[in-house]
């Protein structure tokens, strides 16, 4: 019975650091940031951006997610279960990229009440 105990807190031990593994929790960033309206039109283009390259990587970061789930996935159903735990299903790059294009939305408005040109046009991913 104490051998079947402790083989049994071992798997659930496994089984708990795999869930750990399965995802990052989201840091959304603020969509705005007090002293944006004293940033000059440079300041402004560098912090859109900025946030604009974060979104660029957020996506990447997701496709590799979703590749590695397949992978996961895969050795799951044919392997060996358990690793089904480390798949990541968590919504963290959706949530961080929703927040940097509210965050871009936000500095455009104030570049165009400013009126800077060249605001950078913004193109929608998957």
């Amino acid at each position: 019975m104490k051998q079947y105990l402790k083989k049994l807190v071992a798997v659930l031990g496994v089984f708990s650091v795999l869930a750990a593994c399965a995802g990052r929790t989201a840091i959304p960033v603020s969509s705005y940031k007090y002293g944006d309206e004293k940033l000059s039109c440079r300041g402004l283009h560098f912090e859109m951006s900025k946030s604009m390259k974060a979104v660029k990587e957020l996506y990447a970061e997701r496709q590799q997610n979703a590749a590695e789930n397949v992978a996961i996935g895969a050795a799951g159903a044919v392997l060996f279960f358990p690793v089904l735990f480390a798949m990541d299903f968590s919504d963290t790059e959706e949530v961080e990229i929703k927040a940097h294009r509210e965050r871009v939305e936000v500095l455009e408005r104030i570049m165009r009440e400013k009126r800077c040109g060249n605001i950078p046009e913004i193109k929608p991913e998957n």
